[in-house]
């Protein structure tokens, strides 16, 4: 039986702060994995006119609802390098992903219609590229809580009780998503998700600019990159 962060909280009351440890030695195999940005191709994208905090999309978590990409006007991305130095996968200081048309091409292969796709175009030293903005569509609350280690606590922030939930060791995804999808985002980790089938489809179509790791931010380890 699979135990969610929801079962957790659950049982937690106001003021209260508890540590949920797993059993067994972690290591899991995984089958979705974090998706960033390849800091070896050198500088990301900068966008110039990004929204105020507030309004920046956002993946979606159990205090704030999702933003997407419809929720502000033009984007101003401007990339430092030539042309021809732009590779497929950018990251923006925002929950929205600029990924190229070819990668694009691999999602509607794998897993279509998972995507929201705004057009757009980078400015780069020697002309403008298109590109595409996106963020995933589906918000899946999908931590197997019983396989990892979790922290919950609840915290007050003036009339209201705030829960925060954080994963010492990094976050063991549920063995029971449907293996017709090949990538969300994660309800407590907000962090996009890929499954190895979509990120190896990405490698075999040339696709460069990506690094994949385990589930976990700070916790997280390489696992492959392009």
């Amino acid at each position: 039986m699979i135990v969610t962060v929801s079962d957790l909280l659950s049982n937690l009351k106001e003021d209260q702060s508890q540590v949920f440890t797993a059993g067994g030695d972690h290591n899991y195999e995984y089958r979705f994995l974090e998706v960033a940005y390849n800091w070896e191709y050198g500088t990301c994208l900068s966008w110039e006119n990004r929204p105020p905090f507030l309004e920046k999309p956002w993946l979606g978590s159990r205090v704030k609802p999702r933003i997407g990409l419809n929720n502000f006007e033009g984007s101003d991305l401007v990339y430092e390098g030539p042309k021809k130095a732009l590779v497929d996968f950018y990251r923006t200081p925002s929950a929205a992903f600029v990924i190229s048309d070819r990668l694009l091409d691999v999602f509607d292969m794998v897993d279509p219609g998972s995507l929201e796709v705004r057009r757009v175009e980078v400015q780069a030293r020697d002309g403008r590229v298109p590109f595409n903005m996106v963020m995933p569509l589906r918000l899946i609350e999908a931590i197997d809580a019983g396989r990892c280690d979790v922290n919950c606590s609840a915290e007050q922030q003036g009339p209201r009780w705030l829960r925060r939930i954080s994963f010492p060791r990094g976050g063991v995804i549920r063995n029971d998503i449907d293996t017709a999808i090949h990538n969300f985002a994660e309800l407590d980790m907000c962090l996009w998700l890929w499954s190895i089938e979509l990120f190896e489809k990405a490698k075999s179509a040339g696709v460069k600019g990506i690094v994949l790791r385990t589930p976990g931010v700070a916790a997280s380890r390489q696992i492959d990159q392009i």
